[in-house]
Parts: structure tokens; C-alpha cells; sequence
């Protein structure tokens, strides 16, 4: 809570204590302490008078590593780029990136920091790592920039705009372009560097109804993008519970939140704390839930209490949680592990041997899989496995998999055939946890991170779909090694061709119909993808999909041809035609 007395304990002794200034903060040590490897760290927090109960899920100290790996970058970079973010980090480590344009420095909480620097110049490669507990990463070797072609972005500011919003949620951002908010209204304005396509833009006051916000992005080549101006609503409707309620579960999921806002859960109309949020979605910690009871979500906004209609009632725990299975190989570097057989809505903790067994990574369950984002990367010859809590309860570990050394490595295959208007490229014989970089015609145009041997990579949002004649090719980079696949050309997607016959108002199967000389058949056709459509014979260009009646006198062929940027499917129905019988001899 802002203005609370917090109160960090590491096994019961105090480690930190401040004034939080927000509801969501880093808190430096009090000096002389040092956080113990298996420490299980945990906060109290005081306000007005009352006392909170500790945190219920202890964060547990990693042991430090016998060596410190390569970060991780998540950044596309640019010419002009004056921000980027990297992750794969030991927390707390000072991260350094150095090149012909200075030295530049960040600092990681949670395993991920973003660097600020000067514009990005042509060609400017920066070496970038690590240093944490008195000891220096290696070294890995950033790209140079890529130029950002013209008409790259287009950046949104989400919507709709709710009265008392006290964040903005931005998309189809350029990283490393700066955005600026104007509140004309109020006279403010905020800037900053977003390193990344989407993030938030936190607001000194909450939004008013009918305000008009302005939002101005300048792309990396110093060219400014308006992204226009957007009209704030009324406020947004009541918070609601995510997924499912169990019993025994000690957290519920709550969205639609307002940063800073209020928030408690209610079960059977008692409050069972409250906090306020730090996001638009957060798992609010409670007590042991039970079950048959209703749970509520109270809320206040803009010094409005409320208290949500719907009542949400919490389910039987199960009798067990699965064991996870993690999804192998598992590879040096390694910035995700992918972890399957989970129940929707637990939580899943990514464990290491090296590090004394302390959680590498969480992550919520929303499917029966989840990529769990690691930090620090995967270190070689570790153990990982997975754990899964929820509803009171905690699986047994996933059988461990053991962390592989890259060796020689497979190049990436781009899978075929590629077709016109595709918004992905799929990838075979990637390496699980590295970065893959999508290319279409020598233009950085998407990446992912790939959580198995097959995986996919979205073009960025404003950019066209594939488009024949492109060539794409993908560039994995994990630890300080890149490769890149084969160059694959965009094929045409061949047409589809539906062709059939009705006699007496009854569809006939098959490619062949027979008549009475005299009788009428009628064609249907309907034709997908196709730019040219040819009823034969006859060769009468014809719509993509429609109807016509024939009254053959013999029997007659009839094709159908559908073309598609020279690529030509047909189909074809034969009708036959019953001669009458000659007449008989005089």
C-alpha cells in the first residue's frame, strides 16, 4: 500500500524496511546484509495502525551460480534505437553494454533490465554481460543495428480508454522509439523509451471521462509517428475472478484492475484483506479458501467503493495435482523451459539443482502448457525440474532434465510450403529457449522465442501478411551463437475448386451424372483463392462461385478451372446422355 511501512524478512530476520511509494517497488538492503542461499524471503507491511499477515508464498534465494552466463536479448535493435531490454539475468546483477557509442549500465530485479543509451549508429555492435556477488559474465556480442524501413509502425494506444485509468497500454510500438502522452487538458506531458512492441505508460492522475489524450511516438530514424488522439469513456466495468476457484487455494486472479486501486476479496462477506493493485491482473493473496463459499471482489475507484455483483463459488480442491513433465532437450542459454500436463489455473515453479533447488522462473497455468521465462539462463550441466501449486496443494517435482552444452548445432528449417497472405512462419529443429529472428526479403519482420523443436514466429502486427515472391529465412541466436536457416521463397496457395452436379433438386456424387436426352442438369460451382474461374467447354470465364443450367444432347465433359497467380486447380463432371430408343421397324 502507497505510504505503508514494508518490512522485507529473510528467515524471520529483517533485511530491508522502507516507505513504499507505489504498490509495486524494489527495496534496496539495509547495509552490512546479505541475502543467505535458501533464505526464504517474505514482507510484512504496516498502515494506519494494522499489521499485515506475512506473504504466504516465500520467495526462496537462489544459490550463486559456479559461473555466470551470457544474458539474453528481447529487443529487436535499430539505427536510432536509444533503449533495449535484456533478460536471462541473475537478480540483482548490474548489466554493462559497451560499444564505439559509450558505456551504459542497468540494474535487474527480477532477472530482466532495460538499458539506456544514446542513439544507435550504422553498424555499431555493442558487447554486453553481467556482474553480480564480485563476479563478470562472459561476454555476447549484440547484432548491429538493422535500418527500420519506412512505414514500419503504426503505434495503438489500447481501448478503450476507462475514466480513472491510471496506466496506458501501448502495442505496434517500434523498440527503442521514444512516446510521448500528452493530457492537454491537464497540461501534462510524459515521455519516455519503450524497448520493447508493447508496455505501459503509468499516469500521474487518473484519467477523466470525455479527456482527450495525445500520443506521439518517434520512430528510431527521428521521423515522428502520430498514433492520434483517443476520447476517455466512463469507467470500466466491475473487476471480475480468472478461471476457476478451488478450495484450499491461496490466491485468487483478479482482472480488470486499475493500477493503484483499492482491491480486497470478500468470501461469504468477509473481508479477507486488501491491498492495492499493481496491475490490470494480480493474484491476490488470501487465506485458505472454502469450499462452497461466495467470493466477491471489493473494489474502490476514483473514491467510489464497490463491491462486484457477481459472486464466484469456490469449487472441491482435487484429490491431486499432476507431475509436470518438462519437454526436452534442454540447451545452455535457454531463455524459457516449456512445461506440459498442468492444471489450468496453478502455478508453476521452474526449479534448479545448481541453485540450491531455488525457482529459476514462475508462471501462471492459463492451458495444460506454459513457457516459463528463466532467469538466470540455463546454466550447462544443471538439473531442472517443475513444480505445480494450487487449490492447498503442491505436485510432485517433474523428473529432471538434465541442461545440455550447445555442441554443434542444427540450422533452423523454415517449413514449407510457405503461402501468400501467411501472418506466421513455422520453424522445425529449433533449439528450445533461443531467440528466433524472422527475416522476409532481408527485413527484420518478427521474432519468438521457441519453447520446443517446432515452433512459430508472428510477423510484427503492421506489417502485411507473406506475400509471393518474398524470401524468408530465420536467424536463431542463443548464448554467442547465431545461425541462420535456409532462404525459403513465398509460394501462391493453389485454389480450391468445389464442383457438383443436381438433378431433380438432389446433389449427385461423384464425377459422373446421367440424363435423358431432353433432361436439364445444373452445375454449382464455388472456388476459393482464385483470380481467374473458366467453365469448359466453352471457355466462358465465369464467377467465383454461381450456378448454370446444361441440357447436353450427348454426353459432354464439362471442367472447371480456377487460377490463382499461375497455379491452376480443375475439376471435372462427365454427364452421360441417354439416346432414346430408335423407333421400331415398320
Amino acid at each position: 500500500m502507497t505510504g505503508s511501512k514494508v518490512t522485507v524478512l529473510a528467515d524471520g530476520d529483517e533485511v530491508a524496511v522502507a516507505e513504499a511509494a507505489g504498490p509495486d517497488e524494489a527495496f534496496p538492503l539495509e547495509s552490512g546484509r546479505q541475502l543467505r542461499p535458501g533464505a526464504k524471503v517474505t514482507a510484512v507491511q504496516d498502515v494506519s495502525g494494522e499489521s499485515s499477515a506475512p506473504s504466504p508464498e516465500p520467495a526462496i534465494v537462489q544459490r550463486q551460480p559456479p559461473v555466470l552466463g551470457r544474458v539474453g536479448r528481447r529487443s529487436q535493435l535499430w539505427v536510432g534505437g536509444a533503449c533495449f531490454l535484456v533478460d536471462g539475468l541473475v537478480p540483482g546483477a548490474t548489466v554493462t553494454a559497451s560499444s564505439t557509442g559509450g558505456t551504459y549500465h542497468a540494474r535487474s530485479d527480477d532477472g530482466t533490465a532495460i538499458v539506456y543509451r544514446k542513439p544507435l549508429a550504422p553498424r555499431e555492435v555493442m558487447e554486453v554481460h553481467q556482474s553480480a556477488c564480485g563476479t563478470e559474465g562472459p561476454i555476447k556480442h549484440f547484432p548491429a543495428p538493422d535500418r527500420l524501413p519506412p512505414g514500419f509502425a503504426s503505434p495503438v494506444v489500447e481501448r478503450p480508454l476507462a475514466a480513472c485509468q491510471t496506466q496506458l497500454s501501448l502495442r505496434q510500438v517500434v523498440d527503442g522509439s521514444a512516446v510521448t502522452i500528452e493530457r492537454r487538458t491537464l497540461g501534462q506531458t510524459l515521455s519516455g523509451c519503450f524497448p520493447v512492441s508493447r508496455g505501459f505508460v503509468d499516469l500521474e492522475t487518473a484519467l477523466q471521462e470525455n479527456e482527450q489524450i495525445h500520443c506521439a511516438v518517434e520512430l528510431p530514424t527521428g521521423s515522428p509517428v502520430a498514433s492520434g488522439d483517443f476520447q476517455v469513456g466512463p469507467r470500466p466495468p466491475e473487476p471480475s475472478v480468472v478461471g476457476d476457484l478451488c478450495a484450499g487455494a491461496t490466491s485468487v486472479r483478479v482482472t480488470g484492475l486499475v493500477r493503484g486501486q483499492r482491491v480486497s476479496v470478500l468470501q461469504d462477506g468477509v473481508e479477507l484483506g486488501f491491498l492495492e493493485a499493481p496491475g490490470s491482473t494480480f493474484d491476490i493473496p488470501v487465506p485458505p479458501l472454502t469450499a462452497g463459499a461466495a467470493v466477491q471482489i471489493g473494489y474502490v475507484l476514483c473514491g467510489a467503493s464497490g463491491t462486484t455483483q457477481r459472486k464466484w463459488t469456490v469449487g472441491p480442491a482435487p484429490t491431486s495435482l499432476p507431475r509436470p513433465v518438462i519437454g526436452g532437450p534442454l540447451f545452455e542459454c535457454a531463455g524459457v523451459v516449456r512445461v506440459t500436463n498442468l492444471r489450468a489455473g496453478s502455478r508453476v515453479q521452474v526449479t534448479s539443482d545448481v541453485l540450491g533447488g531455488a525457482p529459476l522462473g514462475e508462471a501462471y497455468a492459463t492451458a495444460s502448457e506454459v513457457d516459463v521465462a528463466v532467469a538466470p539462463l540455463l546454466i550447462a550441466e544443471d538439473h531442472v525440474s517443475a513444480v505445480q501449486s494450487g487449490c492447498g496443494q503442491t505436485s510432485q517435482p517433474a523428473q529432471a532434465q538434465p541442461v545440455r552444452r550447445l555442441g554443434t548445432l542444427p540450422r533452423p528449417v523454415v517449413q514449407t510450403p510457405l503461402t501468400d497472405g501467411g501472418r506466421a512462419v513455422r520453424v522445425i529443429q529449433a533449439l528450445p529457449g533461443a531467440l528466433l529472428d524472422l527475416y522476409v526479403s532481408d527485413l527484420w519482420s518478427g521474432s519468438a522465442i521457441a519453447g520446443a523443436p517446432t515452433a512459430s514466429v508472428p510477423l510484427f502486427e503492421t506489417l502485411p501478411g507473406l506475400r509471393i515472391g518474398d524470401k524468408v529465412r530465420v536467424r536463431e541466436s542463443i548464448c554467442d551463437t547465431t545461425s541462420d536457416s535456409e532462404t525459403v521463397p513465398v509460394s501462391p496457395v493453389p485454389p480450391t475448386v468445389r464442383f457438383t452436379a443436381v438433378l431433380h433438386g438432389q446433389p449427385q456424387r461423384g464425377h459422373t451424372v446421367t440424363i435423358d436426352r431432353g433432361e436439364t442438369v445444373t452445375l454449382f460451382w464455388r472456388n476459393e483463392n482464385s483470380d481467374s474461374n473458366v467453365l469448359d467447354p466453352g471457355g466462358h470465364r465465369v464467377g467465383i462461385d454461381g450456378q448454370q443450367p446444361e441440357s447436353p444432347t450427348s454426353t459432354t465433359t464439362y471442367k472447371m478451372t480456377a487460377t490463382h497467380a499461375g497455379v491452376s486447380r480443375s475439376a471435372s463432371i462427365t454427364v452421360n446422355v441417354n439416346m432414346p430408343a430408335p423407333p421400331p421397324p415398320p
